[in-house]
């Protein structure tokens, strides 16, 4: 059995401190939105006692899906790659991009490069592209398990928060999942923003949606991860011999008592039977007095048949 844990839209605080050049174009409208919003909405205490809990859950991996950061300033990535290298080491956690990490353009070597050794394939990969930074799709084999890490995450204008997969990328997504689908291997699929179509308005959503589907519906996947919209999701999509689900997270830093549920994190049990995959989840969520995290309701149930 296969003990997967999943978390997502971070939003580590505190907020560093911007200089008047850094706030220059879209960073202002984030900047104003953290100080009048988001920074009563995001707690680092909350994180920091969710990666407590995570480490003595002891999964054998973790899946973070974006949004580690606010409005991608140099000292935020920094501060993200801190917390990732005390949280564990790369090889027991994967990270993909979310919009926010991609708040605005940002030098490579500044950016989320910082965080390369959470974002690098363990087996060779020829399908890889060039994306906003790093290469994607890539995977991460763990004996029959395979993580798929997709990056949504680009770079757009003010008060838009959508993604793009992009062709390349989709090209070589089809790929990995037929080959990995030939060998029998669980295929789980990590990005940020809902990746089916109607799940978001315009403005948040995956563009190419449609085009996501369409690869999923024709080499299928044992299950799908992400986050973005900051509450729970799950719906399935058609693969090419069943359904495959589809789950997003809420924020891990959420506090209580606000419009969207307190933080939480998903643990999927992942195991194989002669031919068949079984994925059972559950969430582990903040208590109503914030000291903790505790076991919470079964989220929807899948097998998948393969």
């Amino acid at each position: 059995m296969f003990l997967l844990a999943h978390l997502s839209d971070v939003h580590l605080a505190p907020l560093p401190r911007p200089t008047l050049k850094e706030l220059l174009g879209k960073r202002l409208s984030g900047y104003l939105s953290w100080c009048h919003n988001r920074q009563t909405m995001h707690a680092r205490e909350i994180i920091d006692l969710m990666v407590r809990d995570i480490i003595d859950i002891k999964p054998d991996h973790i899946a973070i899906t974006g949004d580690l950061v606010n409005i991608a300033l140099e000292a935020e990535f920094s501060q993200a790659q801190r917390w990732l290298e005390n949280f564990g080491p790369g090889d027991w956690i994967s990270v993909v991009p979310g919009n926010h990490d991609a708040y605005v353009p940002v030098s490579r070597n500044k950016g989320i490069e910082r965080w390369h050794s959470y974002m690098t394939a363990n087996i060779p990969n020829q399908h890889q592209t060039r994306c906003f930074a790093g290469d994607f799709p890539y995977v991460r084999r763990f004996d029959d398990i395979a993580l798929i890490g997709v990056s949504s995450a680009i770079p757009t204008l003010p008060f838009v928060a959508g993604g793009r997969i992009g062709k390349d990328q989709l090209d070589g997504l089809e790929n990995i999942l037929c080959d990995l689908g030939h060998q029998n291997l669980c295929r789980i699929i990590m990005i940020h923003h809902p990746p089916l179509p109607g799940q978001n308005h315009w403005r948040k959503a995956l563009w190419d949606a449609d085009d996501f589907k369409d690869v999923l519906k024709s080499c299928g996947a044992e299950l799908v991860l992400h986050g973005h919209n900051h509450t729970h999701m799950f719906q399935t999509t058609p693969g090419p011999d069943t359904a495959i689900p589809v789950y997003g997270v809420p924020s891990a830093s959420m506090v209580t008592k606000k419009h969207k549920p307190p933080a939480c994190y998903y643990l999927f049990e992942i195991d194989k039977t002669h031919q068949n995959w079984s994925i059972n989840a559950t969430m582990r969520a903040l208590s109503p007095d914030e000291s903790g995290f505790e076991d919470n309701s079964p989220l929807p149930q899948h097998q998948a048949q393969t």
